[in-house]
């Protein structure tokens, strides 16, 4: 089974959206007055789309979408004529017959391009009295020790608020990246898991969801929030790995869900490493929540809202009259005298 970290990994949905226009140009740049290709690199670019096709038959979950017995030939026939980049380009067309809005390839140039990209951290903060809300970034990255900064960062963060009674969990514009650092940032609302599944349909067992410690700092104190009321936004850029996160909280008992439907990435992606650098994103699970319930498509919300509307402010209606009552203010006992008698 492959590291958790990798099976997931790295979705990268902003990238993606983001990214095709940077994956065009260094291309362009790339091969411009490249050189006339030898028997090698044929060669070479064959035994890659023979990998790609490998890989896509095995793991990918709608690949009985495609008539191999077809496409393979038609598929290597075109890689012995082709250069690189025409190479990945049908590699590129193989996954979108998939149909499953989520498989892609992204080329060593791209993830180059991807590593300058700055990181954005959770935050935290009150706003209303009692209720505190947390703001999950996506995070596209691979990279441990920023996973584990990630985490950090939001535990810090809600540990620095004045103990909040009942949290808005603030998904909105989280398109994707890598679900663990998020799914261990909200461990205190969580609990010790499953709290969702991977699943292949009937063909084995699901895959538990659950945090382990390898992304906390030593001696990290983790509260136990998972009996506070919780709040989730979501819209249509809530994708991938920040939909994994929303099923994870589905089923959670005083969690409810606000604003529009998500992206509709809800599968999980197997990454695998193509022998020239690229890494091959594969569609290869659903995904369950804690109840086993599968998801397929975007997520609706159970306070839908349009564009226009905030749903803040329909969150925090909803909480506050969930939040405990004051407690009762001390009487002192004073001691009997004989006035008033």
């Amino acid at each position: 089974m492959p590291n958790k970290h990798a099976r997931v990994a790295l979705c990268l949905v902003a990238a993606l959206v983001g990214g095709a226009g940077v994956y065009a140009t260094l291309h362009s740049q790339a091969w411009r007055g490249h050189a006339a290709m030898s028997a090698d690199d044929h060669a070479a670019n064959q035994k890659l789309m023979a990998q790609a096709i490998t890989l896509i038959r095995q793991h990918a979950l709608q690949a009985g979408r495609i008539d191999w017995a077809t496409q393979e030939p038609k598929l290597m026939a075109l890689a012995a004529q082709d250069n690189h980049h025409e190479v990945h380009k049908n590699i590129r067309i193989l996954l979108q017959s998939l149909e499953d809005g989520h498989s892609f390839l992204m080329p060593p140039m791209l993830q180059r391009a991807m590593t300058q990209k700055a990181t954005t951290m959770p935050q935290a903060r009150m706003v209303a009295p009692g209720i505190g809300l947390l703001t999950l970034p996506g995070l596209m990255t691979g990279n441990t020790e920023t996973m584990a900064h990630y985490v950090q960062t939001a535990l810090a963060a809600m540990a620095a608020l004045p103990t909040p009674q009942a949290w808005v969990i603030d998904l909105r514009g989280n398109t994707g990246g890598t679900m663990w650092p998020m799914l261990t940032a909200l461990q205190p609302f969580l609990g010790s898991g499953p709290f969702g599944y991977f699943s292949k349909g009937n063909t084995s067992p699901p895959t538990p969801w659950r945090t382990g410690p390898d992304l906390y700092a030593p001696g990290t104190a983790i509260p136990d929030w998972t009996g506070l009321p919780v709040a989730v936004l979501q819209d249509a850029r809530t994708a991938s790995a920040a939909e994994a996160t929303a099923i994870a909280l589905k089923g959670r008992p005083g969690t409810r869900f606000f604003g529009t439907p998500t992206h509709g990435q809800t599968t999980a992606n197997r990454t695998f490493r193509l022998m020239d650098g690229s890494l091959l994103m594969v569609a290869a699970s659903y995904e369950q929540d804690r109840t086993h319930k599968t998801y397929t498509g975007p997520l609706p919300p159970d306070e839908l809202t349009d564009n226009q509307t905030d749903p803040l402010p329909i969150a925090l209606a909803w909480l506050q009259p969930r939040l405990p009552d004051p407690a009762p203010p001390a009487i002192n006992s004073l001691p009997a005298t004989g006035a008033g008698r």
